[in-house]
């Protein structure tokens, strides 16, 4: 969506830090082979781990960060609003974690995670395990991944305070406003 057009220089997401690395990577990527100078804003909650905000930055994003928001929803909603104002509205790209232009965009990056992990030039893994916040990033690896080896288990890891994507499974659709001061199931 950010190569089809032109007017597109600002990237605008939340996170709990894998999707913002990502997306960090990718902007860096998009401005060094297409020369556009692409901005990326990542909102993040309290309790975001500190080495995640580190790889954020490291490829050029923007953090907004923690004190501001108590959990995911909150730092997602303050993303929308930024995407959606007047500054904002006709140049950026709100990246919808679960939708299908970050899911594909996360399956090239997932191609890249498997290629260093990968023994002797060949996928020969029969399970990977994923770490899971709300799915997008995981999704993305999961499909590169059974691309490679339709046969291949995959596993989702996800701490209980950014339990989005167990709730909502659990739930059989969307869960919002999930968090805990806990760090793990």
């Amino acid at each position: 969506a950010v190569l089809d057009n032109e007017a597109v220089d600002t990237v605008i997401l939340g996170t709990t830090g894998n999707q913002g690395i990502a997306n960090a990577y990718i902007g860096r990527t998009l401005k060094t082979f297409t020369g556009r100078d692409i901005k990326v804003y990542i909102f993040t909650p309290r309790g975001t781990p500190e080495n995640k905000i580190r790889e954020m930055k490291k490829y050029g994003a923007i953090v907004i960060d923690g004190e501001r928001f108590d959990n995911y929803d909150e730092a997602l909603r303050a993303a929308n609003v930024m995407a959606a104002s007047e500054k904002y509205r006709n140049s950026s790209y709100f990246v919808d974690h679960a939708g299908i232009d970050a899911i594909t965009s996360y399956a090239a990056l997932g191609e890249a995670v498997l290629d260093s992990y990968r023994p002797q030039g060949k996928f020969a893994n029969t399970a990977i395990i994923i770490p899971v916040g709300a799915g997008g990033l995981s999704s993305g690896i999961a499909v590169a991944a059974k691309r490679r080896n339709s046969a291949t288990q995959v596993f989702l890891v996800q701490s209980f305070r950014t339990r989005h994507a167990y709730e909502s499974i659990k739930a059989d659709g969307i869960v919002e406003f999930v968090d805990s001061d806990q760090t793990s199931i």
